[in-house]
């Protein structure tokens, strides 16, 4: 089907979000969690418009808990080190304040009407940012299948450790998210990814698009929607980085092993602290709130899993500007996307490999993979 043309964005105020407003199924085993030491106590941030506090996410006390360990086992006259502790502790909490700080993006595309997704844009403590990284654009980063912005929450947190400002935005078929029976039935409707990533260019324009060297990542089912997106030659030409971590549809499989995959990939919990750092989200908490029903959701869902199933064609066509970069992360152990199996088909990109890696890697444990997405293009 053509693609759909984006005719109006718009973005409501950001609001404060007081908790992470959808459900992780990892919540629930929090109390296990705590007991082993892999998270602190349930905690708040408190800030002057919100003296009763915001609640920690997840993740964040789980980074919370490894810096407490660190403080634990320095000497005692190591306060230089335990300052440094506490400063990363403090920045953690201004980047998970931003990160709580959630605003809706409404894009009109023509024939679908207005999809609605949740989205965030975090500017990293000034301490934190080189001096060469200041004149940076930000990193638009496109989540996972139908993924809410949460899924992302502990990667883009590490990407703002880094000193990057990030943006991320919600699927419209996400929990959070709103899409018009149009859209969904265009998703079904098409054999790739057409609707996102009209969606998704549509976000990159309004956030970044004034930049003429744009950064673009896609996770997983992101990976291909970046892809469609820059098989575009006029979209290309601002395109200075992209990045496609874990990427979906870069082998022909079935929806069973596909589905194994995402079994097999839970191995990611046999390395202590990793568990507190994944979202499984699974919902709204405030279920009185108007989003897609689940059955809007579960129809577009169930149509990108056949598409994540198939090689895209788009991988043939994707490009940056001239002199820029395209980079491919590829963990070892990622029986979801296989993309270890497919590196032949990627001769045009860095690729950067991560033997003990997995699917989920990049959200639980972000550390071992963005580093070396930044040393690739050196």
């Amino acid at each position: 089907m053509p693609e759909a043309r984006w005719t109006k964005v718009e973005q409501n105020t950001a609001v404060q979000e007081m908790q992470e407003p959808v459900t992780n199924l990892v919540e629930k085993t929090n109390w296990l969690l705590y007991k082993r030491g892999l998270v602190t106590h349930e905690s708040v941030m408190r800030t002057q418009d919100n003296p009763d506090g915001i609640q920690r996410p997840l993740f964040l006390r789980a980074r919370r808990a490894k810096i407490l360990e660190e403080i634990h086992h320095l000497p005692a006259e190591s306060r230089d080190q335990k300052q440094a502790l506490i400063d990363r502790a403090n920045a953690l909490d201004e980047i998970a304040k931003q990160y709580l700080n959630q605003s809706e993006l409404n894009i009109t595309l023509e024939g679908l009407g207005t999809q609605s997704g949740k989205s965030i844009q975090i500017d990293p403590p000034h301490s934190l940012v080189a001096p060469e990284d200041r004149s940076k654009p930000p990193i638009f980063v496109i989540p996972g299948i139908a993924g809410d912005i949460e899924t992302v929450g502990n990667f883009i947190t590490e990407i703002a450790l880094s000193g990057r400002k990030v943006i991320t935005v919600g699927y419209p078929d996400s929990f959070n998210g709103l899409a018009t029976q149009e859209f969904v039935d265009a998703v079904i409707a098409d054999k790739g990814f057409g609707p996102h990533a009209a969606f998704f260019r549509a976000a990159a324009d309004y956030f970044v698009g004034d930049s003429s060297e744009q950064e673009l990542w896609g996770y997983s089912t992101g990976g291909p929607i970046l892809a469609e997106i820059l098989s575009d030659p006029e979209y290309q030409k601002n395109v200075e980085h992209a990045v496609f971590v874990n990427p979906t549809s870069v082998v022909d499989q079935s929806e069973a092993s596909l589905k194994m995959g995402f079994i097999g990939d839970i191995g990611f919990v046999k390395e202590k602290g990793t568990l507190p750092n994944f979202s499984f989200t699974a919902g709204l908490k405030d279920e009185t709130t108007d989003r897609n029903d689940k059955g809007t959701r579960k129809k577009s869902f169930n149509a990108q899993v056949e598409r994540i199933a198939q090689q895209s064609a788009a991988w043939e066509t994707a490009n940056v500007k001239e002199g820029g970069t395209m980079t491919m992360v590829s963990c070892g152990k990622d029986r979801v996307t296989k993309t270890s199996e497919a590196r032949d088909a990627f001769s045009n990109m860095k690729l950067v490999e991560i033997p003990d890696g997995y699917h989920a890697t990049a959200n639980v444990q972000p550390e071992k993979i963005i580093p070396q997405i930044f040393a690739a293009r050196k």
